[in-house]
């Protein structure tokens, strides 16, 4: 059976769109775990700044006594540090609060707001636990969810490593 010119040429046409449309879909597929990728580097390097930013604050204290978990409007735990700054008892508010890991330094006894402070880095949410009389605990969480962190500051208070 013989195939006519024409109907040969469809096929062809045929074969090639085929081929096209094969190819445009796998590279679709690429695009969309190229994307997820970075994302996911993008949220590790939020929990990694996180991590670092906490870690200097915690062993910034002076004594495990000035390091307290406390809870911020009822519901949003929250981790408090206290110091001393030019004569003047202050208080270091940590917590998370519309996706932001935020930090408010106030005097201390005074009321904090869930809106109060600055923005540090992108984060979902924060459990931070005192574990005996010296090991903190922080579990955390990236914005996007993808990426989960825990981390252990043995020693907190005084600046051992």
């Amino acid at each position: 059976m013989k195939i006519s010119r024409k109907k040969s040429h469809m096929l062809l046409v045929v074969v090639v769109a085929g081929i096209f449309a094969a190819a445009s879909a796998c590279l679709a597929v690429l695009g969309v775990f190229i994307y997820r990728t970075a994302a996911s580097d993008q949220s590790q390097q939020d929990l990694s700044y996180a991590s670092e930013y906490l870690q200097k604050q915690a062993r910034s204290c002076s004594d495990a006594g000035d390091l307290r978990i406390a809870t911020l409007s009822g519901q949003i735990s929250a981790l408090v540090l206290s110091e001393r700054k030019n004569g003047e008892d202050r208080e270091l508010w940590i917590f998370v609060e519309d996706g932001y890991l935020r930090s408010a330094s106030v005097k201390s006894g005074e009321t904090v707001s869930a809106k109060d402070g600055k923005k540090i880095t992108p984060l979902r949410s924060m459990d931070p636990r005192v574990i005996g009389s010296d090991l903190l605990e922080i579990s955390m969480r990236s914005e996007s969810a993808s990426a989960v962190c825990r981390v252990w500051i043995p020693g907190i208070g005084g600046g051992n490593e």
